[in-house]
């Protein structure tokens, strides 16, 4: 059960962080509001946040970790010391290049990625401007990721897990800090963006450095370690490359909604966010140097069990996560945003996004676990050419569902992707015979299935029966959210119970024993 207390660990850590997050994307919502400064708020920060998961989640999630973990559990610190130091110099380098090359270029970088900016002058402006502050981030948090890489390797989930609360901590305090001292809301946001990349590298650098970890720079070599890196990190590369220019890809088409579009779909992202988090990337990063050493020492049975464990527990708490941000869309979004410079129409239009996200939030929960046994087994390539046709099948679908459903479309698109991303790694999974589903799950989905029908009856019914007789109070709404919420969970937790899903004997299990002490 060490996987799951591991979860359990980061979940929390990460529930944090998504609490702040929200308070976060309140604060921007009220003070900055749905317009031309607000979606080029938001571009400035997917910019640099997109080109780290290339640097940074892709390629130390599938090429340092399971290396650095096979090192650590064969070969001993002092190796994995001087590969993890390697590879940290090469980081530091490429990366001040890119991010100098971006702040010079930042006007043709900017216009080449919103191109549908051209037509409002005012947001272009904005945009380039927050951009060139934002970017230092892209560096600072690609080195978080590469000590949070070593402190997970050392199974030290809580200080990598933990790192993003407090970077969206640092957000809103500079935020409030800063904002008696302009009258341009988005630009103190913008600043808080490169603080938080700089808080979040410390919060993991000073462990690892006490664990023996004080990486220096040095003149980079060419080992036989550091070939293998690139020999795994390439396809990634390319693999991320094409997630990320899928990604801008979507910026760009997005460029093109009216003014508003923009911060619609990132005001519903984040609520879809919240599980996401939570439960998909908790689980592949407690799972990836887990699966990883069971898979360098052979231990394939372990492995087998580990992943179909993983996938039982990312799905008991994905499909009602699902169910609830679908069902209860507009309570959620009135009662987070419908304050500040957001009017009612807006929170209408961040529910219908929020609806369309909440269908593929499983088949994105799935891919994080799929991706992760396929990395475990240094195989960076399959999930590249499966990475490439969800691709191309999601910006047909962007440009098909844009001219109907606008930014809803875009987040449908994003939706039916996910889902034929995870149904063609399922299936290579199965091919493979790297993830044979066991018996016990078989058993599981039909009951899974119950349980959530029992969530979705109660919170619909309730939805219809008790949210329209509870407007008016802020107060009011929020309690009314509380217990359609609480009914949701109550009712699946119980009908789990009966259906034999949560079990007295796995409940134990997360409860640590106690040594009795007899005088």
């Amino acid at each position: 059960m060490r996987l799951i207390r591991s979860v359990v660990t980061i979940s929390l850590f990460t529930m944090g962080s998504r609490v702040f997050g929200f308070l976060r994307s309140m604060l921007m919502a009220t003070f900055v509001g749905a317009g031309a400064m607000s979606d080029a708020l938001v571009i400035a920060i997917k910019i640099p946040s997109v080109m780290r998961r290339i640097f940074a989640e892709g390629a130390f999630n599938s090429a340092f970790v399971p290396i650095f973990a096979g090192m650590l559990a064969k070969d001993g610190e002092e190796k994995a010391r001087n590969y993890a130091e390697q590879i940290f110099s090469l980081l530091v380098i490429v990366l001040a290049v890119v991010v100098l090359f971006s702040e010079l270029f930042m006007p043709y970088v900017i216009k080449g990625l919103v191109p549908g900016f051209a037509k409002t002058p005012e947001r272009l402006q904005y945009t380039i401007d927050f951009a060139r502050i934002t970017f230092p981030f892209l560096l600072f948090i690609s080195v978080c990721a590469l000590f949070s890489g070593i402190l997970n390797s050392l199974e030290r989930f809580a200080y990598a897990a933990s790192s993003p609360m407090f970077g969206n901590i640092s957000i809103i305090a500079t935020f409030f800090a800063l904002r008696s001292f302009t009258t341009n809301n988005g630009q103190a946001f913008a600043i808080g963006i490169s603080v938080c990349g700089i808080i979040q590298a410390l919060w993991v650098m000073i462990p690892a450095w006490r664990k023996g970890y004080a990486l220096k720079l040095r003149k980079p070599k060419i080992t036989k370690d550091v070939k293998k890196f690139f020999k795994m990190l390439l396809p990634v590369v390319i693999g991320g490359g094409v997630v990320q220019i899928n990604m801008f890809l979507d910026i760009i088409v997005g460029s093109f909604l009216k003014e508003g579009g923009i911060s619609y779909l990132e005001y519903a992202d984040r609520l879809n966010q919240l599980p996401l988090s939570t439960v998909g990337i908790a689980m592949g990063t407690a799972l990836l140097p887990m699966l990883s050493k069971q898979v360098r020492t052979k231990d394939y049975d372990t492995a087998h069990k580990t992943q179909n464990l993983a996938f039982e527990y990312a799905m008991v708490m994905a499909v009602p996560a699902a169910i609830g941000l679908f069902v209860l869309a507009g309570p959620i979004a009135q009662v987070v945003y419908l304050h500040g410079k957001l009017q009612p129409q807006d929170v209408l239009q961040i529910s219908y996004t929020l609806m369309a996200f909440s269908l593929g939030l499983p088949a994105y929960i799935m891919i994080k676990i799929f991706t992760t046994t396929f990395f475990a087994r240094e195989d960076t390539k399959t999930p590249v050419k499966i990475a490439v046709a969800a691709m191309f099948l999601n910006l047909t679908l962007n440009l098909i569902l844009i001219r109907f459903y606008e930014h809803v479309g875009l987040a449908a698109a994003t939706a039916i992707a996910a889902w034929a991303n995870a149904l063609m790694l399922y299936i290579f999974t199965q091919k493979r015979d790297i993830m044979p589903i066991s018996d016990r799950f078989k058993k599981f989905l039909p009951k899974l299935a119950i349980a959530s029908a029992a969530c979705f009856v109660s919170i619909y019914y309730l939805r219809d029966a008790f949210w329209s007789s509870m407007q008016g109070s802020r107060l009011t709404e929020i309690t009314a959210l509380v217990v359609m919420i609480g009914a949701g969970v109550l009712s699946y937790a119980l009908a789990c119970y009966c259906m034999g899903i949560i079990k007295k004997s796995d409940l134990a299990k997360f409860i640590p024993k106690r040594n009795k002490r007899h005088s």
